[in-house]
């Protein structure tokens, strides 16, 4: 996607169809990627989690487009999967007891 193009899309604010067909396109590409990374996660779950890094990711890049692309894409998304990943990690190991947040 054209960075320029992105920005806009971005700058244009959640009321908008063309704002909300790129939200969608995340979602869709975001459950895709955590069913290959976590098939084990339960459907619900599954959901919740793919809204979250959904919202993670798109503020990442409105952070990336809004600075002017600071560092390459390839390491933007790296950084990303990275985030991502260790927090599924945390989201499969059950904490220790007595250690459970209300």
């Amino acid at each position: 996607l054209n960075k320029d193009i992105a920005r806009e899309l971005l700058s244009m604010g959640a009321n908008t169809p063309a704002y909300f067909h790129m939200r969608n396109m995340i979602v869709i590409k975001m459950r895709e990627w955590l069913e290959q990374q976590r098939p084990q996660l339960e459907p619900i779950k599954r959901e919740a989690t793919v809204h979250f890094l959904s919202n993670a990711l798109q503020g990442m890049l409105t952070w990336w487009l809004t600075n002017d692309c600071p560092f390459p894409a390839e390491e933007a998304s790296l950084h990303f999967n990275q985030l991502a990943i260790r927090g599924l990690d945390g989201l499969l190991k059950p904490e220790p007891v007595g250690t459970e947040q209300p």
